[in-house]
């Protein structure tokens, strides 16, 4: 408090990040029954908030906006709350923001002042109205905007970036009103004083305006060609000022403009060099937060150009434009480099230092001088910019060695090549699913394993399908409220898909694969699924149709299916052999000591087929070692073992977070073994095998944040060396869980089916059983015991097809039915745990009267995970 003190008096950085440190330290020393610790946690929120003020820094924004305590600046904590929301999706951060924004604009008085704590609270409203739909949010932002506009002066910059919002909340309500909006951005354009990227935001509107407006007599006709040129003109003063990703927004509006005016390969070409424009504009992010958000917007741009491109009927350009943007998302979710990877490998010390640079001034201009220092160079904006993502290109293409991971994030790899990808997994066809926006339809983009493209026009499959939205709504209220209530919402929705899923997807997908003649020898047509957005949160493989009877014919009946982040990611899958299956493996069982089928069958498949390898379990199990990531990661990768395992199975909890590389297994004592942690610790080797992983924990192939698929558990593990992957989509009961893993390993090892298709006979099985239990009962017993729901969950990424078609016969024995038994989940559905913990813990040894303690993370012990004197004891947080 002194330190803040004198701060304020004499304004000096190093007390303000003293007194951060100090209080920072008593945060970490207090306990939660503290008196002190709600004092002591407001005021650390508030120095934050002050050192962002000044800074600028969005790790101080984001560390205050974790802290939720009461604070004596609500305008900046709900601005933190807010933060905190765009960083992890946390919903119960943006009500926050709505609360504090509502608390700020009653406490402020000066005029200027409450109008931009009007304007940031209609920013939560309108927020919160796209998350969830509710209208009074939409009209909250809309009335708050006004309030805001008529305590502002005309012709300031201020009632200009009020009025674009404004503009913005109009057009984006359920009720749009164009004409109103069009008036508002093109005041915003006539302010004298408003910034470019202002310019560039009522620009942009105004071009998705007139859209809406081709033949109507109130456009003049010379409209749009002045619009042309005015994006044009602040394209170029953008890219000339600081090279912010905002002038390739312009570039885009610059071709819908010509689309809508009939000049197709002129707007194709600008297209093109929009998407090229994107990757460079997400590598160059050192916020994967910043790099996601563009990520996703080259992905909405890529799908309105791949209906530009079918409608050309130019299929493979379309294909390859979309699968481009697919690989910036997963390189963005990732979080890594690939630029600086390869100038490293490449040898060019001095372009690697320069791009690093680059990167870093992008995001913080005037925050970081320390490391312009250890770097010995001066700030890149503006044209040194583009010229060096001109020579770094040139670089990376001239010596960059075909199939690198720059290349293919440069979309350099053609259909044709990719189609060899496809062919190694054993796949017929790897389809693009694109939800379609507004008046466009969605679209299905089919790379034949022959090497030629297909574009199938999809119209019910649309973001605003009544069906899918409540997919999606049911889905948020689970993340937000978890409880029998909303799991039970979100199982009536996904019982409302299975039908859907079939008219607006598969039933179209199957007949068009029917007529291809290299597939009348195949029983079944075998199919890779890349997802974008929702749909990747959707089991495609349990569409359904009506047949003659009293049941239902499933989509995994008539197709083998698998799913994969990209086309590109099959290269992982193809260049992996899956290692011999030779009685080796690492089985995880029940290490949270709460999953007792789950204990079950990790004895059982390890007493029956992986009795060479290792088996991991709970604390203090005398027959097995503690399941800690470090003794996971130890039996995993190759280099501290001389067996790497064949199959690596878990049967524990697992959670979906946000951000997603916080997810993670719950292994042994609490600890977690996080996708960040597996990212870093298990990168893929030179060796042509790998491990098939079984992920049999819930939500396991979730990703935690944005409903994107490029980052979860399962594909984590993909990218860290598996040859194939078996995750899961919801949360799976322990008994029903375990019944359908002893079946998958059963067809893995004693039939000798490949991972994909011994998935598939599990489902099949699950169906038989379901059918003959209630043979010549009522047509909704069948159906309610054919439910999806319990058997669907599981998918597949990878390869491992076979052409068998046919459900294989039931085992003699049926290990588990009929027992009667019942258990909990393996997880609470999508658990999510919003928001950062506290760097340091301590951890404990739970052998009673053992006073063993050491330090490490929210995650797990630093530097030791069992007790040096109980070995097999796992650590557990204090």
């Amino acid at each position: 408090m002194a330190l803040l003190a004198r701060h304020e008096l004499a304004g000096g950085r190093e007390d303000l990040d003293n007194a951060v440190a100090a209080l920072e330290r008593a945060a970490a020393g207090i306990g939660d029954d503290h008196p002190d610790r709600d004092t002591v946690l407001s005021t650390l929120a508030d120095a934050l908030l002050c050192r962002h003020a000044q800074r600028e820094d969005p790790a101080d924004l984001l560390r205050a906006g974790e802290l939720r305590y009461d604070v004596e600046q609500p305008p900046s904590f709900a601005t933190a709350r807010f933060a905190a929301y765009l960083s992890s999706g946390d919903p119960d951060a943006l009500d926050e923001a709505v609360t504090m924004g509502v608390v700020a604009v009653e406490q402020t008085q000066d005029p200027a002042q409450r109008a931009w704590s009007l304007n940031n609270l209609a920013g939560y409203l309108l927020a919160r109205y796209q998350a969830r739909r509710h209208p009074d949010d939409s009209a909250g932002a809309v009335d708050r905007l006004d309030s805001a506009r008529e305590l502002l002066r005309r012709g300031t910059t201020p009632y200009a970036v009020v009025s674009l919002n404004l503009a913005h909340a109009i057009v984006t309500g359920p009720a749009p009103r164009h004409r109103r909006a069009l008036r508002l951005a093109s005041e915003v354009l006539k302010t004298p004083q408003s910034p470019l990227t202002i310019q560039a935001q009522a620009l942009e509107l105004i071009c998705s305006i007139a859209e809406f407006r081709v033949g109507r007599p109130s456009l003049p006709e010379e409209f749009p060609e002045d619009l042309e040129l005015r994006l044009g003109a602040l394209e170029e003063r953008l890219y000339a000022e600081s090279a912010d990703a905002r002038a390739t927004s312009l570039r885009w509006a610059r071709a819908r403009l010509r689309r809508e005016a009939g000049q197709r390969e002129e707007s194709r070409e600008l297209a093109q060099d929009v998407l090229a424009n994107r990757v460079w504009d997400v590598l160059v992010q050192p916020d994967p937060a910043e790099a996601y958000r563009w990520a996703h917007r080259a992905l909405d741009e890529a799908a309105e150009m791949a209906t530009w491109l079918s409608a050309d009927e130019l299929s493979e350009e379309a294909f390859a434009s979309v699968e481009c943007a697919r690989g910036l998302a997963v390189h963005a979710a990732a979080g890594t480099d690939p630029v600086a990877a390869r100038l490293d490998a490449l040898g060019s010390d001095d372009l690697r230092t320069r791009w690093l640079l680059a990167r870093e001034s992008t995001a913080l201009p005037s925050s970081r001088p320390e490391l312009r220092r250890e770097l010995d160079a001066p700030a890149v904006t503006g044209q040194a910019l583009r010229r060096l993502r001109a020579e770094v290109q040139q670089a990376l293409t001239t010596q960059g060695r075909p199939g690198s991971a720059v290349a293919g994030l440069l979309g350099q790899a053609s259909p044709r090549e990719l189609a060899e990808k496809v062919r190694a997994v054993g796949a017929d066809a790897v389809v693009h699913l694109v939800a379609g926006r507004g008046s466009r339809p969605g679209l299905a983009l089919i790379l034949h394993a022959a090497g030629d493209v297909r574009a199938l026009a999809l119209p019910d499959l649309c973001e605003t399908s009544e069906k899918l939205r409540r997919f999606a709504l049911a889905h948020d209220l689970s993340l937000r409220s978890p409880g029998d209530k909303a799991d039970s919402e979100w199982a009536k929705a996904l019982r409302g898909l299975y039908g859907w899923t079939w008219q607006a997807v598969v039933g179209p997908l199957l007949e068009q694969l029917s007529s291809r003649p290299e597939l009348t020898d195949r029983a079944v047509p075998q199919v890779v699924l890349v997802p974008t957005g929702i749909l990747g949160l959707i089991p495609w493989h349990t569409a359904r149709r009506k047949v003659g009877g009293p049941g239902w014919r499933y989509a995994i009946e008539d197709a083998s299916f698998s799913y994969a982040p990209s086309v590109g990611s099959l290269k992982g899958f193809a260049d992996r052999a899956p290692a011999l299956l030779d009685g080796g493996g690492l089985v995880v069982a029940d290490p949270s000591d709460d999953l007792p089928h789950a204990r079950q069958e990790g004895g059982d498949l390890h007493r029956w087929y992986y009795a060479k390898g290792t088996r991991l379990g709970r604390s203090a199990d005398p027959s097995t070692l503690p399941a800690t990531p470090r003794a996971v990661l130890g039996a995993l990768l190759p280099d501290t073992t001389p067996d790497a395992p064949a199959v690596a199975h878990f049967a524990c909890h697992a959670r979906s977070c946000a951000p997603a590389a916080e997810s993670h297994l719950v292994l042994a004592g609490g600890q977690r073994l996080t996708v960040d942690a597996l990212l870093r610790s298990a990168r893929p080797t030179s060796s042509r095998e790998g491990p098939l992983v079984v992920l049999s924990g819930c939500a396991t192939a979730v990703p935690g944040d944005r409903y994107d698929e490029s980052l979860s558990l399962a594909t984590a593990f993909a990218s860290a060396g598996a040859a194939s992957v078996v995750g899961t989509l919801w949360t799976v009961r322990d008994e029903v869980a375990a019944q359908l893993m002893t079946d998958f390993h059963h067809f893995l090892n004693l039939d000798g089916l490949p991972a994909a298709e011994a998935l598939r006979q599990t489902q099949l099985r699950a169906l038989a059983r379901a059918r003959r239990r209630t043979k010549g009962g009522s047509a909704g017993s069948r159906t309610k015991a054919e439910d999806p729901l319990h058997w669907g969950a599981f998918l597949h990424y990878g390869g491992g097809f076979s052409a068998s078609s046919q459900p294989h016969p039931d085992p003699d024995t049926e290990a588990g039915e009929g027992s009667g038994r019942t258990a909990g989940t393996r997880s609470p559905i999508f658990g999510r745990m919003p928001g950062r913990e506290r760097s340091e813990v301590v951890w404990l040894c739970p052998e009673p009267g053992c006073a063993h303690r050491t330090s490490g993370d929210a995650k797990a012990p630093f530097d030791e995970d069992t007790c040096p004197w109980h070995p097999r004891q796992a650590l557990t947080r204090e």
